[in-house]
């Protein structure tokens, strides 16, 4: 699966919304037919993005992290299929609260 891209805002302080666009494509450019949800990977540095968020079924694209303290925060999104293969994380955003 390929990455997708990610986007990020906030409406409300310790608020970030996420958006992103879903896969259509396996890595070696076949269609992708069992994507079951994706992973949120987050943490207050890019080298270290140990919070994990599974989002489980493939219909959702946005998805609002609350509660977070004062800081800046890194996220990347990866998608998984129904047999656990998952793809590589996508390009990094960050966000100050």
């Amino acid at each position: 699966m390929t990455s997708s891209p990610l986007t990020q805002s906030g409406t409300s302080p310790g608020t970030v919304t996420l958006t992103w666009v879903a896969p259509t494509d396996n890595t070696n450019g076949t269609p992708l037919t069992d994507l079951a949800g994706y992973h949120i990977h987050y943490g207050t540095s890019q080298d270290n993005m140990t919070q994990v968020i599974d989002l489980a079924g493939s219909s959702t694209t946005e998805f609002e992290v609350s509660g977070l303290a004062p800081g800046t925060y890194y996220f990347a999104i990866s998608a998984y299929t129904a047999l656990g293969t998952e793809s590589a994380e996508s390009d990094v955003g960050y966000k100050t609260i």
